[in-house]
């Protein structure tokens, strides 16, 4: 009977692998990008990028950002909530699976399409006080700090 030639042994292929998911990391840090959490330098994942489009939800607002295979929900989110200038526990993440929306766990990988809710722009936004503002006086300061709030779109100042 004739013999077949064996293929590469798995644990070979497995070091080889992680070489390659190494040699992948250092190229995008020559490129200036980085690994959202420094724990995974000394892990082996998915060294493979990707691109993840993240929209915001009832908005043609979106945001494309490189990321790794292997990058989660949570890294994704904190730093969108930085960027937001918002709380991470205040957005929700939704990616489209068939027919259904799912809603995406902080321990799930980041899929290439997301739908965040929770914020309604990816610039900062301004803190919204629980009173509104008082101005004191109806003299000149008072009714030019009137003015400007107008002008800026304030509604809540008394």
């Amino acid at each position: 009977a004739m013999e077949r030639a064996r293929e590469t042994s798995p644990t070979r292929m497995l070091w080889s692998g992680r070489a390659a998911a190494q040699k992948k990391i250092q190229e995008m840090s020559a490129l200036g990008l980085h690994v959202f959490n420094p724990s995974w330098y000394s892990e082996f994942h998915s060294g493979s990028f990707t691109e993840c489009k993240i929209t915001i939800f009832g908005s043609n607002e979106s945001l494309t950002v490189p990321v790794q295979i292997c990058t989660k929900v949570a890294d994704v989110k904190n730093a969108v909530a930085a960027g937001a200038m918002v709380h991470p526990d205040d957005l929700k993440f939704v990616i489209k699976q068939g027919s259904y929306w799912k809603v995406q766990n902080d321990t799930d990988e980041v899929g290439k399409k997301l739908t965040v809710k929770g914020i309604k722009s990816f610039q900062p936004t301004p803190y919204v006080w629980p009173h509104p503002r008082v101005i004191i006086g109806a003299g000149y300061s008072g009714v030019k700090n009137a003015l400007i709030y107008a002008h800026e779109g304030y509604d809540d100042y008394v």
